[in-house]
C-alpha cells in the first residue's frame, strides 16, 4: 500500500502524463494489467497506441472505449462488454471470442433492428417478423432490441422461444454473458411460475406446450399468462402454430417479434406468413433482411458452387424414395469428392451428404477404399460416418474437426457447427431450412465450396432462394455446371 507522499507524487505524475498512452499511466500509477482491470468499469476509455500485450479485461466494462492503434495481441477480454467499441484495425469481438450479441451491428442490421422496434412498440398491434438468414445475426439483433425497449422503459419481462434445447442453452448463455438476467436449465416453465421483472426466460416449444396443457386443467387459471410484456419467437413452426396463437392472446397482450429463416417458414410473395390463424397474428408483412447485403458486409461468405452433370445424372429423379441410384454412383462419387477435398489449400473438414443411414456407411467405405487406392501418397484424413447409432463418434465430436471427412445425412446438420467445413458434397436432397446453413460461410473465412453430384439439389435450392430474398446476384459468378467423369481404378 503506497503512502500518502507516495499518492501524491504518483497524482502529480500522472497529471504531467496527461496525453500520454493508457499503458504509460497504468506504469506510473503501478497497477497490475493481470489483475487490476478485472470486472472494472473502463467505459469510454482511450486505449488509442497502448501496448495492451498481457491485459486482464475479463468482465469488465469496456462501452465506448476505443483501441485505435492499440496492440491488444495476449490481451484477455472474456465477458467483457463491449458494446460500441471501437478496435484496432484488422480486429474485432470475434477474433477476441467476446459474445456475439456484444459485437457492433453492421448498418443493414441496424437498419433492420430500427424497422422491427418501429413496428414492435408503435404499431397499433406491436407485432413484428423478420426473414433474416442462418449467419446473419439474429442472436445480436436480438439483443439489441432488448436493450432497447429496457431503456425505454417499456420492457418488463420476456419469453424466448426456440424449437430446440441446444438452441434454447446457447442462446441463454450468451444472454447471461452479455449481462442480461436470463435463468438457465428447464425450470423456468413450472405450473404457476411468471418472469420477474427484468428477466428474459429463453424455452422450448415443447415446455411451452406442457406449460400450457397444466393451464388447461387447472380449472382457476381463466387463461395463459405469463405476464410478460415481450415474446419473441426464434422460428415459426408449422405444428408449434396453435400454442403461439394462445400466447398471442393474453390478457397482458405482449409485444411479439419472430424471426423465420429463407424457404423455412412459409411466406408468400408480399411477405406474410401463410394462414388464416398467423395472419391474425402477424398482420403486417415480414421485414426482409437482403442477402446481398449481408454478403458486402462481411456478415456471410457465399460459396462456390459446383453442380456436376453427372457422375449421377440419372439421380436427378432421387427424391427420397429410389436410393439405389446413390449407391450404383458410390465410387464414382466418393473418388471425385476425394480428389475435390485433396485440392483444398488447407486441412479444413469436409462434409458429404447421402440420402440415407445405409447409403451414408456406403459411401464411407467408398471414400475409403479411395483414399487407399490413392497410392503412395501420405492421406492424413479418415472417413466417418455420423448417424444416431453410430458410436464410431463420440456426441461431442460430431461438429467438424480438422482433417476429417464426416458422411451423414442432412437431418443431422440441425445439430452441427459446419462454419470451419471447407468443402460440402451432396448427393441428396438438401431440406430447405439447411439450404443457407450450407451455402452460406462465417465472417472472414475462406469460400466454401459445395459440389452438386445430384444435377439438381441446389439448382432448385437457388432457385428457390431468389424466389424468397433479395440475392442481387450474389452467386452469378459463383456457380459452375461442369461435366463430371466416372473415374475407374485405370485412371
Amino acid at each position: 500500500m503506497m503512502s500518502s507522499d507516495e499518492i501524491r507524487g504518483t497524482l502529480h505524475k500522472l497529471l504531467e502524463a496527461d496525453g500520454l498512452p493508457f499503458d504509460h499511466l497504468v506504469e506510473i500509477a503501478r497497477l497490475k494489467p493481470k489483475r487490476d482491470f478485472i470486472d472494472a468499469d473502463l467505459s469510454g476509455v482511450d486505449f488509442a497506441g497502448s501496448d495492451l500485450t498481457g491485459y486482464d479485461f475479463t468482465g469488465a466494462n469496456l462501452t465506448g472505449a476505443s483501441f485505435a492503434g492499440a496492440i491488444i495481441d495476449g490481451a484477455r477480454f472474456t465477458r467483457a462488454n463491449a458494446t460500441d467499441v471501437v478496435w484496432p484495425e484488422g480486429w474485432d469481438g470475434r477474433r477476441l471470442g467476446l459474445s456475439p450479441l456484444l459485437y457492433a451491428l453492421s448498418p443493414s442490421q441496424t437498419m433492420l433492428v430500427d424497422q422491427l422496434l418501429e413496428d414492435l412498440e408503435y404499431s397499433p398491434e406491436r407485432r413484428a417478423i423478420a426473414v433474416v438468414p442462418t449467419g446473419a445475426g439474429v442472436s445480436a439483433m436480438l439483443a439489441q432490441i432488448l436493450r432497447q425497449v429496457e431503456e425505454e422503459g417499456r420492457f418488463r419481462s420476456a419469453l424466448v422461444l426456440t424449437e430446440t434445447k441446444a438452441e434454447r442453452d446457447q442462446l441463454t448463455s450468451l444472454l447471461q454473458q452479455s449481462g442480461f438476467a436470463a435463468p438457465f436449465g428447464d425450470k423456468p416453465l413450472e405450473k404457476g411460475a411468471i418472469p420477474l421483472p427484468g428477466e428474459i426466460w429463453v424455452e422450448t416449444f415443447g415446455n411451452l406446450r406442457r406449460w400450457l396443457q397444466d393451464v388447461e386443467q387447472d380449472h382457476r387459471r381463466k387463461a395463459a399468462d405469463l405476464g410478460c410484456s415481450h415474446v419473441v419467437l426464434m422460428s415459426v413452426p408449422h405444428r408449434r402454430r396453435k400454442d403461439i396463437v394462445t400466447l398471442s392472446h393474453q390478457p397482458t397482450s405482449p409485444a411479439m417479434l419472430a424471426f423465420t429463416q429463407p424457404l423455412v417458414d412459409k411466406i408468400d410473395e408480399q411477405g406474410m406468413l401463410l394462414g388464416e390463424r398467423m395472419r391474425e397474428v402477424f398482420p403486417r408483412p415480414a421485414t426482409m433482411f437482403p442477402v446481398y447485403r449481408a454478403v458486402e458486409e462481411g456478415l456471410l461468405v457465399p460459396a462456390v458452387v459446383t453442380i456436376f452433370d453427372g457422375p449421377a445424372r440419372s439421380l436427378r429423379r432421387i427424391f427420397g424414395e429410389n436410393v439405389t441410384l446413390v449407391a450404383q454412383n458410390a465410387q464414382s462419387i466418393a473418388y471425385d469428392f476425394m480428389l475435390a477435398v485433396d485440392a483444398l489449400s488447407t486441412d479444413a473438414p469436409a462434409l458429404l451428404l447421402a440420402p440415407d443411414r445405409s447409403t451414408s456407411e456406403l459411401l464411407t467405405n467408398a471414400l475409403d477404399e479411395a483414399i487407399h487406392f490413392r497410392g503412395s501418397r501420405e492421406w492424413p484424413r479418415s472417413a466417418i460416418a455420423v448417424n444416431g447409432r453410430n458410436k464410431r463418434l463420440e456426441p461431442s465430436e460430431r461438429d467438424a474437426v480438422k482433417g476429417r471427412i464426416i458422411v451423414t445425412t442432412p437431418s443431422t446438420l440441425d445439430g452441427m457447427h459446419i462454419g470451419d467445413v471447407g468443402i460440402v458434397g451432396l448427393a441428396s436432397r438438401l431440406p430447405g431450412r439447411l439450404v443457407t446453413k450450407v451455402l452460406f460461410g462465417p465472417p472472414r473465412s475462406e469460400r466454401r465450396r459445395v459440389v452438386d453430384y445430384t444435377g439438381v439439389t441446389l439448382t432448385e435450392s437457388l432457385r428457390q432462394l431468389h424466389g424468397v430474398v433479395e440475392m442481387r446476384g450474389v452467386f452469378d459468378e459463383g456457380v459452375s455446371v461442369e461435366p463430371a467423369h466416372r473415374y475407374t481404378r485405370a485412371d
